[in-house]
């Protein structure tokens, strides 16, 4: 095969790649979002970058794109009956009621950050008429910290600070705006001008909105003095003095106007609390009687109470460690129960598709495990385990008919987990296979087997599903020859438009059973063979069709006469100019991370030299102008000098399924793995203002597998295990042991138990010096740990709870299970 030249090396040869390389690769993104929330609770108010909030219990007016969906009855009776509830609230600043960073945040005159890097804790702050705005903004519960019905009121709290730090008295004016959602959170975000006034009249009896039958909708209270008033429509004199087009948002009606005068070096504030929906106003006049700072106060307390015992990371880098804990709650907050069909979910994202593709939460479920939190990935698990029968007909048709390919059909087989009507993928096969791997992670994670063993009956059930859908495509054509999707699932929905025998689909289902039968192998079931069996055959089934697609493909021209071969995504995309361009995310390089192959394969060595050299330009297609790589977006249907590049440094649009990264990890190409997870953390995330990764660079925060997928990777960087093994510190930065840094963990669960250690180089000595502590449930049959120095040092003495021990010669040291401290000489 020939070796095709690499379009975007990282770094010139012996560096590895940073956050700050990644920083310059990738631009910032211009429309984060970040949602506030409580774990248990299914709603989420949404902040926007110039500090408005949403408060809508779903997207209420849908882009084009998705008008051709047929929602799923349980995606009405979710929801009925709440649309009137939706809210947005703007806030203009001064006489001209400037509302800044209006939609494109091109101005960037607002910095936005979440409380210590990484609660859900939002603060604000602009530069005004000489005062300086500051906003903190959280949710919090009616009665609790969490919820566990779904129907607890959420409130949140909104405080604007107007400081003076001049000698002389300032007046302050904060204006609060109300009106329908006019923003649409997909994808994309889309402002939506000339909304229309809220079909829910509302009146002002202050210190309250409540609507025609008296409910409260929101209430406000002036700090240390000023006023509060309200007009239901600003006077024409007021809109002429606007520097923003108040009217065109209809943001001139139904305004709360906080006036004060502000004393030199002094501050005054407003605070507003809103409910999701509308509740008693009584009720709410009781909550706004208890202050605010004690508000946050608690909510503060309860986060930090969380992360002190969900395992910790402390490394050199700010924002990994922020992050690892940011991710984290939103994942928490996108857990809740469903108040009126009852299941516990995980939401997809806090956008439009989260009753769609809920199966995602086997991922998402599992970054709880990882950190500790067990009950409420439980709680998700069951929700699945009690929904288990045949798969709904609204899923199996939510896309209507598909031309790429033909379906042999599901069977009514009872074995599938996750028939929960209007809560399930659209039909992403592979999730049956996830949710198996993902509940025996949470039993190794656990260890509890009994809660696993529980439930044998139906996860051999699942299993037995697998093999029924298989049997459907084990077809020959009219020759006596195996179909190209022999022994496959069924073709299905495997992405949005995505139809066919998807390879990736197959790779995950082969996962979840593969974990099954590993499980029965250590149980001896007595069905353990049987299943093992059918196992490898899925397996040998899964790699022929692949190689056989590979074999009809055409190859890929390089330079010259050389080429490269196409290891298609499916049996139905053989001509490389045909391909989707979810070909990194959703394409065979899955086969690797879900462990069909070594990623070392033949057939991943080839799939990466593709990616590496390029699709050719098509023919349909004109070339376009060089777009440099920090747009490489662009190029997924574009050309740049003939060729089409499918990702720019290990980076994709839709990052949600890493699995280049973890393959460059099993691999053992670690400036490859780096080069990916940089581009994750730089170009997926928002971090000059919130650190909120992203499933696309649109501006949607939280869309699993996305955050969840990145957790997992902070957490395997630092420890986690390869079959019986424990690998610690295995794809470190070198930057990170680097002399007078340190790397620690703290209680990170593993399948052995728990896990701490801390790595501490010294700044004047060339040693690591290390502790290490060990809860171990079920000890692992070895500890390695990895010790990857700048100039790529290797030790020359190693001493191990005080007893000196022989040097390996590598970066890698075997410790004994019983290991404390460690001293490495260099």
């Amino acid at each position: 095969m020939a070796t095709p030249k690499r379009h975007t090396p990282a770094l010139a040869p012996g560096r590895e790649p940073s956050f700050a390389d990644a920083q310059g690769w990738w631009n910032k993104m211009l429309q984060p979002v970040t949602f506030l929330g409580v774990p248990g609770c299914p709603r989420n108010p949404a902040v926007l970058w110039n500090a408005s909030l949403i408060f809508s219990a779903h997207i209420r007016r849908f882009h084009p794109f998705w008008r051709h969906w047929v929602f799923p009855a349980g995606h009405a009776v979710e929801f009925a009956g709440y649309e009137p509830d939706g809210l947005q609230l703007e806030f203009s600043f001064g006489d001209t009621w400037h509302l800044p960073d209006r939609p494109n945040n091109t101005a960037g005159e607002i910095q936005q950050e979440l409380m210590e890097g990484r609660m859900p804790i939002v603060n604000t702050r602009l530069k005004h008429g000489g005062l300086d705005w500051c906003a903190t903004m959280f949710s919090r519960l009616v009665g609790g910290a969490t919820a566990e019905t779904g129907n607890e009121p959420l409130l949140t709290e909104v405080r604007w600070t107007a400081a003076n730090p001049t000698d002389a008295p300032i007046q302050a004016q904060c204006a609060c705006h109300l009106h329908e959602p006019h923003v649409s959170l997909g994808y994309t975000i889309e402002w939506l001008p000339g909304t229309p006034r809220r079909f829910c009249p509302i009146a002002w009896q202050a210190p309250m909105i409540v609507n025609e039958i008296g409910k409260a909708r929101l209430a406000i209270l002036a700090e240390l003095g000023g006023s509060v008033t309200f007009q239901d429509k600003l006077t024409e004199k007021q809109v002429k003095s606007a520097d923003a087009k108040l009217s065109e948002y209809g943001t001139d009606k139904d305004s709360l106007i906080f006036q004060v005068e502000v004393p030199p070096h002094a501050s005054r504030s407003v605070r507003i609390l809103i409910p999701f929906f509308y509740m008693d106003a009584g009720a709410l006049l009781r909550e706004m009687a208890v202050p605010f700072d004690q508000a946050l106060f608690a909510v503060r307390r309860y986060w930090a109470g969380v992360y002190a015992s969900a395992g910790q990371i402390r490394t050199p880098e700010t924002i990994v460690n922020d992050s690892f804990d940011a991710y984290f709650y939103q994942a928490m907050i996108a857990t809740g129960r469903r108040p009126r069909t009852g299941p516990w979910i995980m939401k997809t994202s806090p956008n439009n598709y989260e009753h769609l593709w809920s199966s995602h939460a086997a991922i998402g479920a599992y970054s709880l495990d990882l950190r500790g939190q067990h009950a409420w990935s439980r709680r998700i698990f069951d929700t699945f385990l009690e929904h288990q029968g045949p798969i709904p007909a609204s899923a199996l048709n939510l896309f209507g008919d598909k031309p790429v390919a033909a379906s042999e059909g599901f069977s009514a087989h009872p074995g599938f987990l996750g028939n929960i009507e209007g809560h399930i993928a659209i039909l992403w096969t592979f999730y049956h296979g996830w949710i198996l791997w993902g509940i025996v992670q949470h039993a190794h994670l656990t260890g509890d087997w009994d809660w696993f063993k529980s439930h044998l009956d139906k996860l051999l059930l699942a299993c037995e599903w697998i093999i029924e859908q298989r049997r459907r495509t084990c077809l020959k054509d009219a020759k006596g020859q195996k179909v190209l999707s022999y022994g496959l699932m069924p073709a299905a929905n495997a992405f949005d438009w995505g139809f066919g025998h998807m390879f990736w689909s197959d790779a995950h289902t082969w996962r979840g059973f593969n974990a099954i039968v590993r499980c029965l192998e250590s149980l001896k079931h007595p069905q353990a063979a049987r299943y093992g069996k059918e196992l490898e055959a899925y397996r040998q089934d899964l790699i022929t069709a692949v190689t056989r697609s590979r074999d009809l493909a055409p190859p890929i021209p390089l330079k010259g006469k050389a080429t490269i071969p196409f290891v298609p995504m499916c049996t139905e995309m053989l001509d490389y100019n045909k391909m989707d361009w979810t070909y990194i995310s959703c394409g065979p390089l899955n086969l690797a991370w879900a462990g069909v192959i070594p990623a070392r394969h033949e057939l991943i060595d080839q799939i990466l030299a593709f990616i590496d050299a390029g699709r050719p330009a098509r023919p349909d297609i004109p070339k376009a102008k060089d777009i440099p790589s920090r747009r490489c977006f662009e190029e997924q249907n574009l050309t740049r000098n003939g060729r089409t590049y499918l990702w720019r440094h290990r980076m994709t649009y839709e990052i949600g399924w890493l699995a280049h990264a973890f393959v460059a990890r099993d691999r053992d190409e670690l400036p490859e793995f780096l080069e990916a997870f940089y581009s994750q953390m730089s170009n997926g995330g928002q971090h000059v203002d919130l650190r909120s990764l992203v499933e696309s660079r649109d501006g949607v925060a939280w869309c699993q597998p996305g955050q969840a997928t990145v957790l997992w990777l902070i957490r395997d960087m630092l420890a986690r295990e390869q079959e019986n093994i424990l690998l610690l510190a295995e794809a470190c930065p070198r930057a990170w042991l680097a002399k007078g840094q340190t790397v620690e963990i703290r209680d990170l669960p593993t399948r052995f138990g728990k896990v701490s250690f801390a790595l501490k180089a010294d700044s004047d000595k060339t040693v690591i010096r290390g502790l290490f502590d060990f809860a171990f449930r079920t000890p692992p049959e070895g500890i390695r740990l990895r010790l990857r120095l700048p100039g790529k040092n290797l030790p020359r003495k190693v001493v191990v709870n005080g007893r000196p021990r022989r040097a390996s010669g590598g970066e890698w040291l075997d410790l004994p299970l019983d290991c404390r401290t460690l001293e490495a000489h260099y």
